[in-house]
């Protein structure tokens, strides 16, 4: 049985080019894409353990005189917390990033990591009632907890939006 067509041959062949595109562009998409890699414990371990040597930590001794002024964010974790070992090589990555950023050097942007495995009482006592905690301080005051999602650029862009919310409520110009 042959089936009629109403369509001009014209647009009937140019369809079918057009799914014989699509066809192969999503064949082609599916044969680059790769399976995702789930890290085992170990590489996990490892990973957060390479971060941690060049990771800024600061320890209850050093931390108000880190949040005292400019614009801090403090990582609050602990050491047998597998969720805050996930975390560590993204901020190391996002450390090395706003200390390269000429921008965030000019706002006096700083991060650091406080280990709390040792001083669950420092950290409660600082609004850490789970890690990993991150809270965003302005000039000695906590503004508020980070609770998105913890990649590298999300991580930043919030920073970034959060100096620039900053500098244009000190400088008196607000946004309509």
């Amino acid at each position: 049985m042959r089936l009629s067509s109403s369509l001009p041959p014209a647009l009937l062949l140019l369809l079918g080019l057009l799914v014989s595109l699509l066809g192969t562009a999503t064949g082609a998409l599916a044969q680059k894409a790769e399976p995702k890699k789930f890290l085992t414990l170990a590489e996990v371990n490892r990973q957060a353990e390479e971060a941690d040597r060049e990771i800024d930590f600061i320890t209850p001794q050093q931390f108000d005189g880190f949040v005292k002024s400019g614009v801090r964010m403090v990582f609050y974790g602990a050491g047998y917390c597998k969720f805050c070992k996930r975390l560590s090589p993204k901020w190391l990555k996002l450390q090395k990033r706003i200390k390269a950023d000429p921008v965030m050097q000019k706002a006096d942007v700083a991060i650091a990591k406080l280990d709390c495995s040792d001083e669950e009482a420092f950290c409660t006592s600082h609004g850490a009632d789970g890690y990993p905690t991150l809270f965003l301080y302005e000039n000695g005051s906590r503004i508020e907890e980070y609770v998105g999602i913890q990649r590298v650029n999300d991580m930043y862009r919030y920073i970034a939006g959060k100096v620039r919310d900053i500098e244009q409520a000190s400088s008196g110009h607000d946004e309509l």
